[in-house]
């Protein structure tokens, strides 16, 4: 996708303008001044946390010679990279309808959209990293992490069931579908391999997927109970979709196969895109985030045509529905 430069700040200003509408929507004003359905009421609250820790992979591929021999070898240090990681979690209520008959009152069908804004690291395709050979297209044979600023932006709907209390808090479980994208912008030493698409800043991705939930409620000492809203705890998302990051590209004449044999002399002079096919396979991903208490966890799995990837998350979370919940 050719795209002018976006830099962080262009990502932000972005984020703020998907927020917006949800700010002005009518339908969160009355929902927030009406005290008359516990779960519609709380449609003004944006179910948001901001979260910070670190997310870990496996240490960026390398070719290496062992002294005594001849013959190179390719080493990955498992689970050796650790990058900061920021997040900011948003899945306001859209829509919800039919009430159980529980004392739970939860309702039995959601429907949310969702907004992620995530500093973190993304697996992309790359080739063996050399000193002699600083710069290489990506042939899919190997995973490289890339530290990425992320917007992931969907909806989903959730059919509710199996409410039960634990303490103080009440739960139930929803499943449903959701749909979701994603942009992720491209470092420059990554743009420089991108050989076939030197404008293409941003890296997307269009999923679909069936996410398993966790709901939680606080039964908290206050009467109020409009002021109490369900807030996904914990979910697992089984998605099925196309990854801008993992692509390949084969070159359809010689000059660009030269191009993406040697891609620096072609920086300057790039082939045009028509000389390139670039293929992008639909892959498996898995989803995961945990939240206990203020304790936050991640799991990310790609699986795939070429090379899998996995991530693991780990910090601490703030949840933010208390400051923007109606007094």
């Amino acid at each position: 996708m050719g795209m002018s430069r976006m830099n962080c700040s262009d990502l932000l200003r972005t984020t703020a303008l998907l927020l917006a509408p949800l700010s002005i929507s009518p339908a969160f004003g009355q929902a927030c001044a009406s005290g008359s359905d516990s779960d519609a009421s709380t449609l003004c609250a944006l179910r948001a946390r901001i979260s910070g820790g670190v997310v870990i992979s496996n240490g960026s591929p390398q070719v290496s010679t062992p002294a005594g021999t001849t013959t190179p070898t390719i080493t990955s240090p498992q689970f050796s990279e650790a990058s900061a990681y920021l997040a900011f979690e948003t899945q306001p209520r859209l829509f919800s309808c039919c009430a159980t008959t529980s004392t739970r009152s939860y309702k039995r069908l959601y429907v949310d959209p969702l907004l992620n804004v995530r500093l973190t690291t993304i697996g992309v395709n790359a080739n063996a990293i050399t000193k002699e050979t600083p710069i290489a297209a990506p042939d899919a044979s190997l995973i490289q992490s890339q530290k990425a600023a992320q917007v992931q932006f969907g909806a989903l709907a959730s059919i509710n069931f199996g409410g039960f209390d634990i303490g103080n808090s009440r739960f139930h479980w929803g499943v449903g579908p959701a749909i979701k994208f994603s942009l992720q912008n491209v470092t420059d030493s990554q743009r420089a391999t991108r050989i076939w698409n030197l404008r293409d800043d941003l890296y997307d991705v269009q999923e679909g997927a069936f996410r398993l939930a966790l709901y939680r409620r606080e039964e908290e000492s206050s009467s109020d109970d409009d002021k109490k809203v369900w807030t996904p705890t914990a979910f697992v998302d089984i998605g099925w979709g196309r990854f801008q990051n993992f692509e390949t590209v084969t070159g359809n004449t010689d000059a660009a196969k030269a191009c993406l044999q040697t891609p620096a002399p072609c920086l300057s002079s790039p082939r045009p895109e028509t000389e390139y096919t670039v293929t992008r396979p639909n892959r498996l991903h898995l989803e995961g985030r945990l939240y206990l208490g203020h304790i936050y966890v991640g799991l990310d799995i790609n699986n795939g045509k070429g090379p899998d990837d996995m991530r693991f998350i780990g910090g601490v979370s703030i949840g933010l529905d208390r400051f923007f919940a109606p007094r």
